[in-house]
């Protein structure tokens, strides 16, 4: 095909939603990039302000209620050491030590990993993984930030609750195996 007509057929397929072999496929796509085995390299700093975001965010809640609702946010629990992604047939699966598989489709649809919890999962335009957890209680958003060089994932949660004054975020570093 000539260099002019492929010049202005890529654009239009673009534009009606058609992607050349580079979009979307190899390395250079969000999954491709994800791929892999991550070790928690956050350390005791990242730990102690995990939990310390925890301790603020039930701080205000009724003396007898506190433990409870802090062990339900995994206060004093360990932070999952590794964390993995893999990526087929269209599904995202996203693996915490610890914690059952998340497996859902990367377009965002949700799925039912148990009575009355979803996940969604998906791609932002910044390439950046959201993954969403939903029960009838509450939801957790995960955002994984790749780093440029691939190496480190920065994930941020946030945990919401009709039942929490304020929602609780905090951010977990992981080092790529």
């Amino acid at each position: 095909m000539p260099r002019s007509l492929r010049s202005l057929l890529l654009p239009l397929l673009l534009l009606l939603g058609a992607s050349g072999p580079a979009l979307g496929s190899g390395e250079a796509a969000p999954r491709g990039r994800f791929a892999g085995t991550y070790t928690f390299a956050g350390g005791a700093p990242e730990q102690a302000a995990r939990d310390a975001a925890i301790s603020k965010a039930v701080e205000s809640l009724f003396f007898l209620i506190r433990p409870l609702a802090r062990s339900r946010l995994d206060a004093g629990k360990p932070v999952p050491p590794l964390l993995s992604f893999a990526f087929s047939d269209g599904k995202i699966t996203v693996i915490q030590s610890g914690r059952p598989p998340a497996t859902s489709p990367e377009d965002g649809t949700p799925t039912a990993l148990k009575a009355h919890l979803t996940v969604t999962q998906r791609f932002d335009p910044e390439g950046h993984l959201v993954q969403s957890f939903v029960t009838p209680e509450g939801a957790r958003t995960n955002v994984y930030v790749l780093a440029p060089d691939g190496r480190t994932v920065q994930q941020n949660v946030e945990v919401t609750s009709g039942r929490l004054p304020k929602p609780l975020r905090f951010s977990l570093t992981y080092r790529k195996q």
